[in-house]
Formats: C-alpha cells, sequence, structure tokens
C-alpha cells in the first residue's frame, strides 16, 4: 500500500482528474479513500491538519510508504518556479528544540531519480516579507506550511516519507502578489506531479 497526501485539491487536481480514470476525483478535504493499494486524502492547509491527516492515513490503511506531492515558495536564485524536486532535509521553522536555538530538522532519504534534492522549512504561515525570507534563505531552499509535520508523523511510525514540490511562486513578494504567482502556475505545478507520480509508481 502507498499513501499519497496532497495538502490541497489545487494541488492534486491533475491527479484527481486522471489518476485510474478519475477514481478519486470526487475525494475533498479531510477525507480518505483508497483503490488499488493506493490510499489518498487531502489534508488542508497547515501543519496541525497535515500531521492528523498522516495519523489517520497510517492508522486505517497501514501504508509501506508515504508521498507527499505538493506546492512551494521558492526562497533563494538556486531554483526556479516550476521546478520539481525532491527534498532531502525539512526543517521546523516555527520553535526551537527545547532550551536551544536550534530548529529541529529531519534528514529524509528522497527517491533516487532525476529531480533536484534540495532543502524545505515548514511554517504555519506563509513567508510574505523580504526580510523574513532572506534569513530563511540561509538555511533552506523552498517553504510550505506542511512537510515538516508530514515527515516527522511517519518517522514517528517508522514509515519511509518522500516529498515531492513544486514550485509555484516567490516567498516575500507579500499576500497579493504571492497569491496572484500561485493561481497562474498551480494548474501548470499540478500537472508536473501528476507526471511525476506516474513514472514513480512505474518504477515500482
Amino acid at each position: 500500500m502507498i499513501g499519497i497526501i496532497w495538502a490541497t485539491k489545487d494541488d492534486a487536481t491533475t491527479f484527481l482528474q486522471r489518476w485510474d480514470n478519475g477514481v478519486f476525483k470526487s475525494l475533498t478535504e479531510g477525507r480518505m479513500q483508497e483503490n488499488d493499494d493506493v490510499a489518498v486524502t487531502i489534508s488542508g492547509v497547515g501543519k496541525i491538519k497535515a500531521a492528523l491527516s498522516t495519523e489517520r492515513l497510517i492508522t486505517t490503511y497501514k501504508p509501506e510508504i508515504i508521498i507527499n506531492p505538493g506546492s512551494c515558495g521558492l526562497l533563494n536564485s538556486n531554483y526556479n518556479i516550476f521546478d520539481i524536486v525532491g527534498i532531502k532535509e525539512v526543517i521546523e521553522g516555527d520553535h526551537f528544540w527545547s532550551g536551544t536555538k536550534v530548529f529541529p530538522t529531519i534528514l529524509l532519504n528522497p527517491i533516487r531519480d532525476s529531480i533536484p534534492k534540495v532543502r524545505l522549512v515548514t511554517q504555519d504561515h506563509p513567508i510574505e516579507s523580504k526580510d523574513e525570507m532572506d534569513r530563511w534563505s540561509k538555511f533552506a531552499d523552498l517553504c510550505d506550511m506542511e512537510g515538516y509535520a508530514i515527515a516527522k508523523t511517519c518517522m514517528d511510525h517508522n514509515i519511509p516519507c518522500h516529498l515531492v514540490k513544486g514550485v509555484t511562486d516567490k516567498a516575500g513578494v507579500g499576500d497579493v502578489e504571492g497569491t496572484k504567482q500561485f493561481e497562474k502556475n498551480i494548474p501548470i505545478i499540478a500537472t508536473s506531479l501528476f507526471k511525476w507520480i506516474e513514472s514513480f509508481m512505474k518504477g515500482i
């Protein structure tokens, strides 16, 4: 069994419409569905929803591996909008380890394919200011709002987890411009993520 956790229906649109002749097309946020050894859920945005959805998927379907495909923001010039990347390191960006000034970090073992392997920071809010973007660009390449929570829950259950992200927008440009970039680019990213999943599943 393979588990696939999407954060939003926007991210999952192409997958929902095209996977196995649209078998998952009626899936909505907070629901789970299984078909032919693939279990899928849409968690909703943020770390709490992501962690709870991952826990429910693991408890219900006991997957052997979990994939989290999704959109993300760009923090530096090492990569570009529309890139599809694998995550090798994910940072919890909202708090330090207790009694330290060190952010919790999970080292992942990304799938060995041709896409770049990068560092991701997860926070419960979008990175909208240039100052915050500049600060995080020293530690990570990309940002999202779910990845660390999914990876940590999988780690707690000793289940391999692969985060695969598509860059939709540049962080630090403000809410209005960031939303405009996301809405313009998410259809392309959703299709690219679907194609990556197709390729991955053929290689299993």
